[in-house]
């Protein structure tokens, strides 16, 4: 086709890189034993032909507005008209009698636009300062207790009179219910047992029941049976117990009559809450994180090893500072959380030199729901997603200094920055590896058009050679070697081993896990699933009263998950007829932490799209970067996001909530389950 009339070839690159992605993945699929009618099943088969015809029509569409309108590329266009006419004015003198200095290029609605330099001002330190407060306070408002029971007593099956526990009550006691709060050991096998007066014997009741959860009141339920004496071993190990609360059919505490026998399982009894919410235990993936966070400190046998140590041993300093307890645990996730709105700001900022855009981007950020319920719960999600946003920060800050012609120590030293973030997110959790891939696409993306292409390769050697040396130490030996050092926590266990042997015999057994980990999850989704939030986690759920319940739910603002995806989409388009930097950085980004994710063979949730939604906030950001009316969209976008966050703010936050508004008006979607 004629240039001027717009190429409809010009999207066939990301056409067939779509529909091999989709090849590959069903590929993979097939070598890892799936049949091919499992693949294309009722729900995937529909997925996949619908982004193909989309994409298609996508493609023209813009082919069609492209040839009737004749804007993009011809020469009597308009825009045209406003890049020659930018042109022009940049090598006339600057505007307001600023330096040229000052004058740098900024993308906008229709063209890259000269315009005076944005510095970053005390409105937007305030600005800054006052969103990340506002969520600060949204984040640690019940963030968890800080009183949880400390005492306990340890049992171990083998050593005599240690694997057993009998209580003792004044007479017949009707018992409901006994609460079990567990210490660092989890899944304990114990049996139950009641004594009868007439035969003389025990009679078992339970020869394997399982308490499951570690710090948490774990329900054993007798439907209000009579007791005179009732007996509990230990089938299996050791196991660390620290209260033990007995309640009968009324709802009352039964104290035992020989009490004082086990003095650390009943001396702190008015910390029971009654109802069992996310506020007074753990919940979800924190039985693992938290309490390896735990053993980390006290040196005990790591239970948890499906994931590097940094996360845990930042999750320990929180634990070190308060305590073992709801609030001490989940600290420093919300530090982590709270710190990526500043992060986000600074980043948007520096993307589109504009304070509305900014200050935009954080809000969308910390009302797109999933920042905010990670930053509340103890696991790694958050504190990779921090470290990972700050090494593409870092990097687009390398990219500006190219684009600037910096020094060669001004690159060297975002560059030093980033390596230390990319080892630092390695460290939490193998995603780092996806996103460091994306780095290293914009890395050398950027440096072949810093050096004007390969013929300039030759001229341009030493630098090169110094670029190279430099980032071999950067992003291999640094990395390389904080993800080692995150291993002394094991080494001060286990001793047996090196702290090199330790990384790698542990980086096989993750490999082998991480690889069969295949199980059905009520609340577990597919990839592709992500991307209209199919499925929220329930990451805890208590039922108060007979009409009330809370819940703690991570998903996706639908605004943004919704409206990113079409943003997506734009950032190609802005891409491929207006040569967006931004866009190009952006969908890089994105692909990067979402294209493993269609070779991974292992059960996922949702909460795994996080690092993927991160950059959907700042694709939406650029996407009303080109529009004439960009304050406007983005005045109302904002305030959709923020009106959606406080709708859903119960189901996210744990507060009690009629169950009746969560099933009628918060279930948009029929896969929406939030309340059981």
């Amino acid at each position: 086709m004629k240039k001027k009339g717009g190429t409809l070839l010009q999207f066939v690159t990301e056409y067939f890189l779509l529909n091999i992605g989709m090849l590959g993945w069903i590929v993979a699929k097939k070598v890892m034993g799936q049949r091919f009618e499992d693949i294309f099943s009722k729900e995937t088969v529909p997925i996949l032909y619908s982004i193909s015809i989309v994409l298609i029509f996508l493609v023209l569409g813009i082919s069609t507005y492209k040839i009737i309108s004749g804007n993009f590329g011809s020469k009597g266009s308009k825009v045209s008209k406003v890049f020659s006419d930018a042109d022009k004015r940049k090598k006339e003198k600057p505007f307001n009698n600023v330096e040229m200095d000052n004058i740098e290029q900024v993308e906008g609605w229709s063209s890259v636009k000269a315009v005076r330099k944005r510095r970053f001002s005390t409105r937007d330190i305030v600005l800054m300062l006052v969103v990340t407060g506002i969520f600060a306070v949204l984040v640690l408002f019940r963030l968890g207790s800080h009183r949880v029971p400390e005492t306990y007593q340890d049992f171990k099956v083998g050593e005599k009179g240690q694997n057993e526990i009998i209580l003792n009550f004044n007479g017949k006691v009707n018992l409901s219910k006994i609460y079990i709060y567990l210490g660092y050991n989890s899944k304990r096998s114990i049996s139950f047992s009641c004594w009868d007066e007439a035969s003389k014997a025990w009679n078992v009741l339970d020869a394997n029941h399982n308490i499951e959860s570690a710090f948490a009141w774990n329900e054993v339920d007798f439907n209000n049976r009579e007791f005179t004496s009732l007996g509990m071993v230990l089938m299996e190990g050791e196991a660390r117990i620290h209260e033990i609360v007995c309640v009968d059919s009324n709802g009352n505490r039964v104290f035992p009559s020989n009490a004082d026998n086990y003095p650390n399982l009943f001396d702190e009894q008015g910390l029971f809450p009654g109802i069992r919410t996310y506020y007074d235990q753990s919940m979800f993936d924190e039985v693992y994180h938290a309490r390896t966070a735990y053993e980390f400190l006290h040196q005990l046998p790591i239970y948890e090893n499906t994931h590097p140590p940094l996360g845990k041993t930042i999750i320990s300093i929180g634990i070190k500072i308060f305590g073992m307890n709801p609030f001490g645990w989940r600290i420093m996730c919300a530090i982590a959380g709270i710190l990526m709105m500043p992060l986000m700001y600074l980043l948007a900022f520096y993307m589109f030199r504009k304070t509305s855009t900014a200050f935009f981007a954080a809000i969308i950020l910390g009302t797109g729901f999933m920042n905010f319920t990670l930053a509340r719960i103890a696991t790694l999600d958050i504190i990779v997603a921090f470290f990972v946003l700050l090494m593409f920060a870092l990097m687009f800050g390398f990219v500006k200094a190219l684009e600037k012609g910096k020094s060669l120590k001004i690159q060297f030293l975002w560059l030093f920055l980033c390596g230390l973030a990319m080892g630092a997110a390695i460290s939490v959790k193998w995603t780092g590896v996806y996103a460091s891939v994306g780095i290293a696409v914009i890395y050398f993306v950027n440096v072949y058009k810093y050096i004007g292409g390969y013929r300039n390769i030759s001229k341009q050697r030493k630098y090169l050679v110094k670029l190279a040396a430099a980032s071999s130490v950067f992003f291999i030996i640094f990395p390389l070697t904080i993800y080692v050092l995150s291993y002394i926590s094991f080494i001060k266990v286990y001793t047996d081993k090196g702290l090199i042997q330790t990384a790698i015999d542990n980086g096989k057994l993750m490999l082998s896990y991480h690889s069969v980990t295949v199980f059905e999850h009520p609340y577990s989704s597919e990839w592709y699933e992500w991307l209209w939030d199919k499925r929220p986690l329930l990451d805890s759920y208590s039922i108060l009263s007979r009409d009330k319940i809370s819940t703690v739910a991570t998903f996706i603002n639908p605004l943004l998950c919704w409206g990113g995806f079409a943003a997506l989409f734009h950032q190609i388009y802005l891409w491929k007829t207006r040569r967006s930097n931004n866009s190009v950085f952006l969908v890089l980004a994105y692909v990067s932490v979402m294209l493993p994710w269609l070779f991974i063979h292992r059960t996922v949730f949702i909460y795994q799209y996080f690092l993927g939604m991160i950059f959907l906030v700042l694709m939406i950001a650029n996407s009303f970067s080109h529009c004439l009316k960009e304050r406007k969209y983005m005045v109302i976008t904002g305030g959709m996001s923020i009106v959606l966050f406080v709708l859903f703010y119960p189901v996210l936050s744990g507060m009690a909530v009629n169950i009746d508004f969560v099933n009628q008006i918060l279930e948009w979607l029929p896969t929406w389950s939030l309340a059981l």
